[in-house]
């Protein structure tokens, strides 16, 4: 047992704390008071914790943990580290932005997370500047550096020439320079939309873009304004 700024290192990982109380035949150590993680890609802050240092697992609580790699922040009331990169947590936050109000971040109840992979919520909210703008009681939120195909946030909303609509577009990744968004929308009043999206991007100075829509229309307008 130490008390007192206590530093712990494996090669090289290293655990701060105020106090630490280590058990040599099992391997875990007990963590109390400004508790600071950094090990293999990732770091967390926390108020206190346990860790296995022979399984590496454990768990945490009233923390903050920092995925280098994927540059993801995931704050929470407690985190339960069950593999090398997955975690379950409750009532958290997830971003991928920097600062105290990041420009887009996800809240939830609970769910669990790997990193490099996806995020797995429950009662979830999707906030723009700290104001929640979608809920859904589950979702599943990419976390990885690279991009991948999946459907995007749904929109749905009122409009006075196109009734009440629901938009969901489906989001297609076909190599580094290549991708593409396909857009399935329903219009009450005017009838079903299909829409394409192609965008290229071989280097900085060639780009393309390049959209269709195609919409079966219910009402014959008689002039532009209609």
């Amino acid at each position: 047992t130490a008390k007192g700024n206590v530093v712990l290192t494996q090669g090289e990982n290293t655990l701060k704390a105020d106090s630490a109380t280590y058990f040599v035949s099992s391997g875990w150590v007990s963590l109390e008071g400004n508790v600071e993680v950094h090990w293999e890609g990732y770091d967390a802050w926390a108020e206190k914790g346990e860790l296995d240092l022979k399984e590496k697992i454990g768990w945490l609580e009233n923390g903050l943990l920092f995925a280098r790699d994927t540059h993801v922040y995931v704050r929470a009331s407690r985190f339960d580290k069950i593999g090398d990169d997955t975690y379950l947590f409750r009532q958290a936050r997830i971003t991928a932005c920097d600062g105290d109000t990041p420009a887009w971040s996800v809240t939830a109840g609970r769910g669990s997370v790997t990193l490099e992979g996806y995020a797995e919520t429950y009662n979830t909210s999707f906030d723009i500047l700290g104001v929640p703008v979608l809920f859904s009681p589950w979702a599943v939120v990419p976390v990885k550096t690279e991009r991948t195909s999946g459907l995007l946030f749904p929109t749905f909303g009122t409009d006075s020439r196109l009734g009440a609509y629901y938009q969901q577009p489906i989001y297609m990744v076909f190599d580094e320079e290549q991708d593409a968004t396909l857009y399935l929308d329903d219009y009450l009043d005017r009838g079903p939309m299909a829409g394409f999206e192609y965008r290229s991007a071989t280097d900085a100075a060639s780009k393309g873009l390049w959209r269709l829509d195609l919409m079966y229309d219910r009402v014959t307008a008689s002039n532009l304004d209609e």
